[in-house]
């Protein structure tokens, strides 16, 4: 597999994608035309800041299958249109977290005791001592709006140095997100005195043009954009991407993913029994009941219920879809295309799974009708079909099958059984379930290779046969 690296990457970066096995191209400052060009040979992409990874070029990725931002920000990666194309959009928001705490800090500094200003009159030639009397930060009270990894951080740099810090973090949604600060209003609350300082180092649009009103105020400081400058922060950056890049290229573990549920590794190993589980559901679903789907219902009860379900349905969606659409369903996109199908998904959650320790169901409804198909996991580990609408059944949802819904008569086993064998087609597990005696039953057949049409249709017109579907899991 070859990664593209289009921004400049620290050599450590370099090194793990390369002890890995992956062929690593470093192709700094392309114009979009040669990235257009380049791109689509690449399963991986690597950026910062500088590379714009627009809808026209994820458009023209190819076989992309995930787009790594060495940082924490992402506006420069249209991760919507990633998203819809099945492209995981990764960041790392943990790597700089120490650096741009310890420069929010330095500019609260540099702002309470005027030092670019002073800086600034010596090298003018001035010494004025007198105008720059500052504050101490000690015992004052630092607001902080937002209580992330930095927040944080920074909350306890200051508490070191004797600050009482209030804070808030009122999980804004994005467009909200944009207002805290305007601009042009902090211009003139600093004008005229409302606002005592403030210092910038991100702004609205960048790099700011010569003239903007901030810059002609004393009592305005800024840095461009360089909160996250420091060496150990753009180690630590390439090393958290190249790192979740090998995880997902070679293992499928999309940590630091943010268009898909990201699963802790710790986790894993507890939750990738009930993905699987999950997602055979919605394949089979998909390969017995035929129709449209305007509704799906998840249903996770017992322990299942107390883990994040977010993946599994995730999964569930990615099965139900796969055999349906030509276009690539995967665990990026699956949501994105159910949602643009109109389908309503629900998920309901409940202590109590009734015989098991924990049960999944998933129940589609469409044109006035309902299916529900459960599953269990045996030992925590095994998945297992234990029930198909009024059916209680125990599957192995493996290899190919035979569902065969009939009239609950005599001899109907066995000449299924006789057409099999007359075939050459062995037979590695069957059971029947039974609604009522002489009602309709279900025989569920798994057999070790697909069956040739002239074996399905001797199955179907055979006597007392309903329906016959062949699946494969």
């Amino acid at each position: 597999m070859k990664i593209l690296v289009s921004d400049i990457l620290s050599k450590q970066g370099i090194e793990i994608l390369e002890k890995a096995g992956l062929t690593v191209d470093v192709k700094t400052k392309m114009s979009k035309e040669e990235l257009l060009r380049e791109l689509k040979h690449y399963d991986g992409l690597i950026v910062r800041s500088a590379t714009k990874v627009t809808a026209d070029v994820i458009a023209a990725a190819g076989k992309l299958r995930v787009i790594g931002r060495a940082g924490s920000g992402l506006d420069n990666v249209d991760t919507a249109a990633a998203t819809k194309r099945g492209i995981v959009v990764m960041n790392t928001p943990g790597g700089n977290t120490v650096t741009t705490a310890e420069h929010t800090l330095a500019l609260i500094l540099a702002l309470a005791r005027k030092i670019p200003q002073a800086t600034a009159s010596m090298k003018g030639g001035k010494w004025e001592k007198d105008r720059f009397m500052g504050v101490e930060l000690y015992n004052k009270t630092l607001g902080i709006v937002g209580m992330g990894q930095i927040g944080s951080h920074l909350a306890k740099l200051a508490q070191g140095m004797m600050m009482s810090v209030i804070a808030y973090d009122p999980y804004l949604a994005e467009e909200r997100a944009r207002k805290i600060i305007n601009e042009l209003d902090l211009y003139e609350a600093l004008k005229s005195g409302k606002v005592a300082g403030a210092a910038f180092d991100v702004f609205e649009e960048e790099p700011v043009k010569p003239g903007h009103p901030l810059l002609t105020l004393d009592n305005f400081i800024c840095t461009p954009h360089i909160g996250a400058s420091t060496t150990e922060a753009q180690e630590n950056v390439a090393v958290g991407i190249a790192e979740q890049i090998v995880d997902y290229l070679t293992r499928g573990i999309a940590r630091g993913a943010i268009n898909i549920p990201s699963v802790p590794a710790e986790m894993l190993p507890r939750l990738q029994p009930y993905i699987t589980l999950a997602e055979k559901l919605g394949l089979l679903h998909s390969q017995l009941y035929e129709g449209g789907i305007e509704r799906v219902t998840i249903e996770y009860r017992g322990e299942v219920a107390g883990v994040n379900v977010a993946p599994l349905t995730i999964a569930a969606l990615k099965g139900l879809l796969t055999p349906i659409l030509e276009e690539t369903i995967n665990y990026v996109n699956a949501p994105v295309v159910a949602r643009e199908r109109g389908i309503e998904v629900k998920e309901v959650k409940s202590s109590d799974a009734g015989d098991f320790t924990s049960l999944v169901t998933l129940q589609v409804e469409a044109e006035k009708k309902t299916s529900r198909i459960a599953g269990a996991l045996y030992g925590r580990q095994d998945p297992r079909i234990v029930q198909l609408d009024s059916f209680r059944v125990e599957i192995v949802p493996e290899g190919h099958m035979l569902f065969i819904l009939n009239h609950d008569r005599p001899g109907v086993i066995g000449q299924v059984g006789q057409i099999l064998g007359e075939h050459q087609i062995n037979i590695a597990r069957m059971q029947c379930s039974r609604e009522e005696k002489g009602g309709h039953a279900l025989l569920i057949v798994g057999v070790d290779a697909p069956l040739p049409a002239e074996v399905l249709r001797a199955v179907t017109v055979a006597k007392n046969i309903i329906s016959v579907k062949l699946v494969r899991l």
